[in-house]
Parts: C-alpha cells; structure tokens; sequence
C-alpha cells in the first residue's frame, strides 16, 4: 500500500483551490505579503526588527487581475 501526499492550494483572495498535483502547476501562484509598522498599512516585506509580515497566498487569475492593477494605477 502506498500514500501519497497531495498539495492544496486556496486562493485566500477569491478561494478558489486547486490540488497541486505536479511541480509546474505550483509556478503561476503568487505570494503577497502586508505589514503595518508605525504608520500605514504598506504591500511588502517589512523593514528589518519589523514585526512579521501577514502572508496571503493568491491564484494565477487574481496575480493577473493584480498585475493588471499595478500597471494601470
């Protein structure tokens, strides 16, 4: 008998999952990270002795939808 272990991704954008089945499918997902430290709320890694950055894991649709934002703000 064998097991085998199955990666889950959930958009924590628009929750969409997808089951990651082989190495390539992991590559159009995207990672945003967020902090707020002494000021306003800023997309990014924080600066260093900064507290630890809130992590939001997104689909390859909504890292489209993201780029499309960034590029026409």
């Amino acid at each position: 008998m064998s097991s085998v272990k199955i990666t889950i991704m959930t958009c924590d954008r628009c929750k969409k999952v997808e089951e990651i089945r082989q190495s390539h499918q992991i590559y159009p997902w995207g990672s945003i990270s967020a902090y707020q430290c002494n000021g306003p709320f800023r997309i990014g890694e924080p600066p260093i002795g900064a507290s630890p950055a809130k992590h939001w894991d997104i689909c390859p649709a909504c890292v489209e939808k993201l780029i499309h934002w960034w590029d026409h703000r």
